[in-house]
């Protein structure tokens, strides 16, 4: 049996496409770290299987609802191309295997609308006033908020090409996009409007102008420290002020206190970071706590996180940290135990839902050592 068959088999089984396209990810790198371990037989199976799954895609995306499930079949799409193509030479492509791609490509280009539109856009040599005007006419027309906010979505993976976005074209991006800010803010905040918020402000920066830069003004009246965090770059990487009360509400919030401290640097502006606040502890717990909010961490904050000790290793200090959570990306012996993480001066920051009770001796100096010893340097 392949060395891939079992894995394989327990992805073509399941239909939680995210999951199944972070695997195929991790196989990918696998196998590029190491293609020479790749037998024939390998790629006979890894191509059986993508040509299988590239079959049921061609029916799952025309029927799947809302948009955000075809993205997450897109997604899935190109991982599977990009596993095909790291076995070609081991496991030819057929006619039919071609005309198989060439159908789905087919089916994807139909179906990414608003990417198409923006894309067309960005194929010119100069992007004109006309050009957004019809991108904005088709947006109007789509009902979907996640198909919708992916225009702001695709102008940043654009961002580079703005120097020929001409200054017409600019201002009309600045009024659609001030447009759509004061919507989701008057219809409220839905997680879709909040991930296209987040995006618009961030990209805004790209085309800002007065009218714009006074609406990300009213985003910084909202309660949503990443939507402010993001408003709050793009107005001081403009020259734009933002209140100091916005800024220390968030420096008070763990989750986005660290990326905060990084924005004024940039900013040229860490005067404004709460000088209470500035202590290497502080700073290494707001880092813990992103990271494990990231969606294939936690996805969320954890409940409780304390300090358990510091140490040094050569020019790096680690801070680590114990934290309890009930995420659903935990299994169920860790929901609610002390769980072990660290973040060091030198940027890493880690955590593999390590127990503390398999690395607690009777102090907390002598927890901190074996957790370097066994967890970090051993």
């Amino acid at each position: 049996m392949s060395d891939f068959e079992e894995l394989l088999k327990k992805i073509d089984l399941s239909d939680d496409y995210e999951e199944n396209s972070m695997i195929l990810d991790l196989l990918v790198q696998t196998i590029k770290s190491s293609p020479d371990e790749v037998s024939a037989e390998d790629g006979a199976v890894i191509k059986n299987f993508v040509f299988d799954e590239m079959q049921k895609l061609t029916a799952l995306i025309p029927a799947a609802q809302p948009y955000k499930q075809k993205d997450l079949l897109f997604e899935y799409y190109a991982r599977l191309i990009a596993l095909v193509s790291l076995v070609s030479d081991k496991a030819q492509l057929s006619d039919g295997d071609c005309e198989i791609i060439q159908t789905l490509n087919g089916i994807v280009s139909s179906e990414r609308v608003v990417e198409n539109a923006v894309n067309d856009v960005f194929a010119h040599e100069i992007v004109l006033k006309e050009d957004i005007a019809v991108v904005v006419e088709t947006l109007k027309n789509l009902t979907d908020e996640y198909q919708r906010g992916e225009f702001f979505n695709v102008l940043l993976h654009n961002s580079e090409k703005f120097s020929k976005v001409s200054d017409g074209a600019k201002t009309a991006l600045a009024a659609y996009t001030a447009s759509e800010i004061d919507r989701f803010i008057a219809e409220g905040l839905t997680e879709d409007k909040i991930n296209a918020l987040e995006i618009a402000v961030d990209v805004a920066k790209h085309y800002l102008n007065e009218k714009l830069a006074q609406a990300l003004t009213r985003v910084l009246s909202l309660e949503n420290n990443g939507v402010r965090l993001f408003a709050t770059e793009t107005l001081l990487r403009c020259g734009y002020g933002v209140p100091q009360t916005v800024i220390d509400e968030i420096a008070h919030d763990l989750r986005y206190a660290y990326l905060l401290l990084y924005t004024l640097a940039e900013a040229g502006k860490p005067e404004l970071f709460p000088e209470e606040l500035e202590n290497d502890e502080y700073i290494a717990k707001s880092d813990m706590v992103q990271w494990l909010a990231y969606p294939t961490e936690l996805n969320g904050v954890p409940e409780e996180i304390e300090l358990i000790g510091t140490a040094k290793h050569k020019k790096e200090i680690f801070h680590i940290f114990k934290y309890k959570s009930h995420s659903d990306n935990l299994t169920d012996e860790l929901k609610g135990e002390w769980l072990i993480g660290w973040s060091s001066t030198e940027g890493g920051t880690f955590s593999e839902f390590d127990l503390l009770k398999n690395y607690e001796k009777d102090t907390p100096e002598k927890t901190v050592k074996n957790i370097m010893k066994q967890l970090i340097i051993g």
